[in-house]
């Protein structure tokens, strides 16, 4: 499989464009992916046949039962962190693990076995599972967005009938619909599917006439009392993200132009944090220096402690191109910071309507501002804004867990005789 790539498509051309016109390239993205997006429905989506399984009994074996975890790559992100999550809980109930990535990239977890697959071709995948579930008594198989463990899905079914198959998806990408297509398409093959939002509970209804389990990546965790004051003489904003396109830290950065040119009109000393890495980050540094705000931010890298920096900051901006649910805005909840983001993927379900903004970046860019401008003027819109961010935490944390959904299904596939 390839690695992590070192640098971007048109790489020079998109230098050469933030240097000179940085958010003029940024509205151009933004047109090209819509335009893109409009090939999704080319894709396949239609359900594939099942295979004929066998009989599901797991055999005997000497070894302690063991589960294989399928994950993209072992960067910073919101699947990581749950697989990650799911490495623990497994190990919690006395499974091994072995762990296997499409890409290089990241670091690995640590206290599992890490197979090293990624160079493999896709058509040998099948061949190696095969001899791993008979050497080390695999019983289930848990895919985070792994493309060739979703290939291998035929074998397993066919070969080893008593392996337990599962998946979690968290977004729909605007360009083929990503793993959450890619999911559905083999949903004869998977026992089970972990969603983390209501709207992808629907989605799967709808698209493939498929029920889901819905289970939140969120804790019972207090909210501590929101931090902004009304008309209060500083501000600090954070971006926490991977320095890729779908996060638009570009945008996030067009904000900051903005905010700082607010500040000076309102009187109100505005600093940053950004927190991340990846390839767009020197488009990032580099357009900072250039319109003069470098000296405002503090840049954190990828590894950094997420819930420190949320604690200093007053509001979180999370201006992405698309979403899942970002796990940003839950923590940024707990820990007090107003989070103003687009209204894409399922941030409705976290957010208020009146904290959602247009997705495309100019408007983007116009709507945290006007919004950041109210909260800091409207001492009721504030208030209103903290208890509604409040009882919507509330409402996802009565809903199942992602732990309790996910560990019910390793608990199934222990309970295969």
């Amino acid at each position: 499989m390839t690695k992590a790539p070192e640098k971007l498509p048109y790489d020079s051309l998109l230098a050469a464009g933030y240097r000179v016109a940085p958010f003029v390239v940024e509205r151009l993205l933004y047109i090209r992916e819509r335009l893109f997006s409009r090939q999704i429905h080319g894709h396949q989506w239609n359900v594939l046949n099942g295979v004929l399984m066998g009989d599901r009994t797991r055999p005997n074996h000497a070894k302690q039962p063991a589960i294989l975890i399928g994950m993209h790559w072992f960067a910073v992100g919101g699947a990581e962190a749950l697989a990650r999550d799911c490495i623990n809980w497994a190990q919690e109930l006395g499974l091994r693990v072995f762990v296997v990535a499409e890409r290089a990239g990241g670091v690995p977890p640590e206290g599992v076995t890490v197979l090293d697959w990624h160079h493999r071709p896709r058509c040998e995948w099948g061949t190696l599972i095969q001899e791993l579930v008979c050497k080390e008594n695999i019983v289930a198989v848990h895919i985070y967005h792994c493309v060739p463990l979703y290939a291998a899905l035929p074998v397993i079914r066919q070969k080893l009938p008593w392996v337990r198959t599962y998946d979690s998806t968290h977004i729909v990408e605007h360009m083929d619909g990503g793993f959450v297509r890619i999911s559905g398409v083999w949903s004869k093959h998977i026992d089970r599917t972990h969603v983390i939002s209501r709207g992808l509970v629907e989605f799967y209804r709808q698209r493939f006439n498929r029920a889901v389990d819905l289970g939140r990546m969120i804790a019972d965790q207090k909210v501590a009392r929101v931090r902004l004051r009304s008309q209060q003489s500083t501000l600090r904003v954070a971006f926490v993200g991977r320095m890729a396109y779908q996060k638009r830290p570009v945008t996030a950065l067009w904000t900051m132009v903005r905010l700082v040119r607010w500040g000076r009109k309102t009187g109100v000393d505005l600093r940053f944090d950004i927190v991340g890495e990846g390839l767009f980050l020197r488009f990032v540094q580099q357009i900072a220096a250039a319109k003069g705000i470098a000296e405002r931010i503090t840049f954190h890298p990828s590894g950094a402690d997420v819930r420190s920096v949320l604690r200093r900051a007053d509001i979180l901006i999370l201006p992405s191109s698309n979403e899942g649910l970002a796990l940003v805005a839950i923590e940024a909840i707990e820990e007090g910071v107003i989070p103003i983001g687009t209204d894409v993927g399922a941030m409705k379900e976290v957010l208020p309507q009146e904290l959602l903004v247009q997705s495309y970046p100019a408007q983007t860019v116009r709507g945290i501002v006007r919004t950041m401008d109210r909260l800091w003027r409207d001492g009721a819109f504030l208030e209103k804004q903290a208890l509604t961010l409040r009882k919507n935490h509330e409402t996802l944390v009565s809903e199942p867990s992602a732990k309790d959904v996910i560990t019910g299904y390793y608990r199934e596939a222990l309970g295969v005789k």
